[in-house]
């Protein structure tokens, strides 16, 4: 089955560049944007700030994306090639939490993880935290993914086209009342069904294409922001998206995978005089996702299996400025929960229908106090506590947070930072395939499954001077109540055996180096990012309680960016940026050896040989490294600035060496070997933008 998932993704893009992967038989020894991304570094290591600019990178699905530029950073692991999974210092994919104004986004991968569901032209800063984290952030235990969105302009009407390899969409601010109101609308759809359509006779017969290929992708986005009377700043918004592919990939059957986000939001920013600051916020948030199987015959059967997360969120804080260089800060969050995770039915024409719930609530009550002290010029002091009080059928539990800064500013522009954090996250991932795709079930804890925490140390130099920086850092991670999910690439059978029986808890360690260079300079700018690092698990249900290698225990990651502007006049602009990765593989399970396997009463006689069946015998869970990592990115932009209309042009290519890289293996039983799956050749990227 995992082969068919990844091939259905490779499928999908093919059509786009006109070379195949390969498969290859063998001995078994992101991108960014086309547009330039500047990483506002603040002085706090483990914070990176993001503002996208007007000239990006390369993106294989063509669309400038607002979460990619995470997997370039120190202490962060990237999944499958191309899609958007990462793993933050040892944690799990479900254990970074990605906000939109505030809101959870509980699928957030777009086009099978090629890309985000969050528009790039709304977000005005993207705040990406591995540690020194506020008492405000809760229920994540690896790193959070703040996406602001801008509000609609509040004096001119303007707007954009946009048309990349893959999606086509548009944008609009307006005011509504000039000076105290606006409007920001936003969408983008992909027309994959129709290209597919197109360029199906192309294919090759042995990648065993579907012959229809049905698709819906596509987001909207809106925000009305108002200004009170008082200095007061009103905001309410709107952001819908869905995935939802049907293809056959067998004969007399149709699958069919979609997810979906429906997210509403409203901001109040209040002064309480010259120093006090309230703000509130309330939240709805739905995310859905589906797998059907049907099955057409005189008889027709429909097999289902649908999860759902609905969530209410309401949070007030007050910040107080007791006098400069002083903040206290403190508020209280609640977020009740409804979830329905691998909710299973079965329809039959004939005989009705089947149906398995999995239906449960629970309640997060949460209260927070934080101060930062910075009257002290060499001295940066911020500590906070935060408590949780969690509830879901029957059972009950509190938890305690502490997280602390200290920043000790040297001189030469040489600083110091140690950070601890403690984090409780109370829902739990039980993740599949490692691509990223929004279907993974999302569970609450209870009484047989705990809380997941972790517990983090980091201490490391920064030095930053004339558009120079440099960081260097150490860490250790612990985690405890770790989830691992027997099931990870089966569609139906966690619905049918029960997902709460293919669980075990465990824990893990993740302890490393980062390293961080970079150069911002007139129209230069580049960054070298490496991760040194060592990851497990150990269950007590799996490899004899042994520590064993995380999946993706990538011991070397390294990256460089760089873009560079190569001329400019008063109305164009053009330039050059590339990326090159450079990773260890990541772990894999492969037989070591098999066994034969008697029936009671069998004897290994010549009369029986070959009737018994064979075992495959694993040493370990993921005791095998994949080949290492390589890819190349290289592209060109090109700004034109009319009268009334600018043109953006973003051209590059991914994979510029054509490298294959494995990004899993299967098992071919006619030649009896192991074969790797590349997913991504050489792909060409375009991106135009109209702005009006």
């Amino acid at each position: 089955m995992s082969r068919n998932l990844f091939s259905l993704c490779y499928i999908m893009f093919f059509f786009l560049t006109g070379v195949r992967a390969q498969e290859q038989v063998r001995p078994l020894h992101d991108t960014l944007s086309p547009s330039r991304i500047v990483a506002a570094k603040e002085r706090e290591t483990s914070v990176h700030l993001v503002k996208l600019q007007q000239y990006p990178f390369v993106y294989p699905a063509g669309e400038p994306d607002v979460v990619k530029y995470v997997q370039t950073l120190p202490g962060v692991a990237t999944g499958i090639e191309g899609t958007a999974a990462f793993y933050a210092r040892g944690g799990n994919y479900g254990n970074n939490q990605i906000v939109l104004d505030g809101t959870t986004l509980y699928g957030a991968s777009h086009l099978l993880g090629l890309t985000t569901v969050v528009p790039a032209g709304v977000v005005e800063e993207n705040r990406f935290q591995i540690g020194g984290f506020s008492g405000e952030d809760a229920n994540f235990t690896a790193s959070i993914v703040k996406l602001q969105t801008k509000g609609g302009d509040m004096e001119n009407t303007k707007g954009s086209f946009s048309v990349s390899t893959t999606m086509v969409g548009g944008e609009l601010s307006m005011p509504i009342v000039k000076g105290k109101a606006s409007l920001l609308v936003a969408g983008r759809f992909a027309p994959l069904g129709w290209e597919y359509g197109m360029f199906r006779p192309l294919l090759s017969s042995d990648l065993q294409a579907p012959d229809t290929l049905k698709t819906i992708v596509a987001d909207a986005f809106a925000k009305v922001s108002m200004k009170t009377a008082k200095g007061g700043q009103f905001h309410i918004s709107g952001f819908f998206s869905m995935d939802a592919y049907r293809f056959s990939l067998a004969k007399g059957s149709d699958d069919l995978i979609r997810w979906r986000n429906l997210v509403g939001n409203a901001d109040y920013k209040h002064p309480l005089g010259d120093k006090t600051t309230l703000k509130t916020h309330v939240s709805f948030n739905n995310f859905n996702s589906l797998q059907a199987m049907i099955r057409k015959s005189e008889n027709t059967t429909t097999l289902q299996m649908l999860s759902v997360l609905t969530e209410g969120l309401a949070t007030l804080s007050v910040r107080h400025e007791k006098e400069p260089g002083w903040m206290l800060q403190g508020g209280f969050d609640v977020r009740v929960t409804h979830f329905n995770p691998g909710a299973y039915k079965q329809t039959k024409r004939e005989n009705g229908s089947v149906e398995i719930n999995h239906a449960r609530y629970a309640q997060i009550y949460g209260l927070y106090a934080e101060t930062e002290y910075l009257r002290i010029p060499w001295l940066k002091v911020r500590a906070s506590v935060r408590g949780n009080l969690f509830h879901a059928r029957g059972y009950t539990i509190f938890n305690p947070e502490f997280r602390t800064l200290l920043q000790f500013r040297m001189i030469g522009g040489l600083s110091l930072q140690l950070t601890f954090d403690e984090m409780v996250q109370y829902y739990h991932t039980l993740e599949g395939l490692p691509t990223g795709w929004s279907l993974d079930l999302k569970v609450p804890s209870s009484k047989r499954y705990s809380p997941e925490k972790s517990t983090q140390l980091y201490g490391g130099l920064s030095w930053e001077k004339n558009g120079y920086h440099l960081v260097a850092g150490f860490y250790g991670k612990q985690m405890r109540n770790l989830i691992y999910f027997s099931n990870a690439a089966d569609f139906f059978g966690s619905a049918i055996s029960s997902w709460e029986d293919r669980i075990a808890l465990g824990s893990g360690r993740s302890y490393g180096m980062e390293l961080e260079a970079g150069v911002q300079r007139g129209r230069f700018d580049a960054m070298l990012a490496y991760t040194l690092s060592k990851t497990d698990r150990t269950f007590p249900d799996l490899n004899e309680s042994r520590p064993f290698p995380a999946k993706f225990d990538r011991r070397h990651i390294l990256s460089f960016k760089g873009n560079v502007e190569t001329g400019r006049t008063e109305k164009i602009r053009h330039g050059l940026n590339t990326l090159v990765s450079f990773y260890s593989g990541h772990m894999e399970s492969l037989q070591s050896s098999v066994y034969p396997a008697f029936m009671p009463g069998m004897e290994p006689t010549d009369e029986w040989y070959g009737r018994f069946s064979w075992r495959n015998y694993y040493s370990h869970p993921n005791n095998y490294r994949m080949p290492y990592y390589f890819r190349w990115d290289a592209g060109f932009y090109i700004y034109l600035q009319g009268r009334r209309v600018n043109h953006m042009l973003n051209i590059g290519v991914y994979n510029l060496t054509n490298r294959h890289n494995a990004a899993t293996l299967y098992y071919d039983e006619e030649d009896a070997t192991y074969k790797k799956l590349s997913i991504f050749p050489l792909m060409p990227s375009l991106n135009y933008v109209i702005t009006f």
